[in-house]
């Protein structure tokens, strides 16, 4: 796990976990959550959140990703719930994104980062 609390937590060891849920609760009692939230799927419980749409494993399409197809002249934008490859609509050449942008509400966005997708 990182020291700073802004990059999103890996927990190696049972210590590193509580410390991270210890973190992640304290940033919830900062913004007024009284639930437990061990996931970024865990979020959807906020209604500001909630109006995101979901991916396939229920976490928030938080992400608005823009490519380019350098082949196509085409340009972009899609919602994922992370900053991933798509394929371009017109020649189906896969594109890493030009510009990632978090739409999570900002006073959710610095609990969002520290949440790991799958509960630990």
């Amino acid at each position: 796990m990182t020291n700073d609390p802004m990059t999103f937590m890996h927990f190696a060891t049972e210590a590193d976990a509580a410390t991270g849920h210890a973190m992640i609760d304290a940033e919830c009692r900062k913004i007024g959550i009284t639930q437990t939230l061990r996931s970024r799927a865990d979020l959807c419980c906020i209604p500001a959140i909630a109006a995101l749409a979901l991916d396939d494993s229920g976490l928030p399409l938080a992400y608005a990703n823009s490519y380019h197809c350098d082949l196509c002249n085409q340009s972009w934008t899609d919602h994922w719930s992370c900053a991933v490859d798509d394929e371009c609509p017109c020649c189906g050449k896969d594109f890493s994104p030009e510009e990632t942008t978090l739409c999570i509400p900002e006073p959710y966005a610095a609990l969002f980062e520290m949440l790991p997708e799958i509960a630990w």
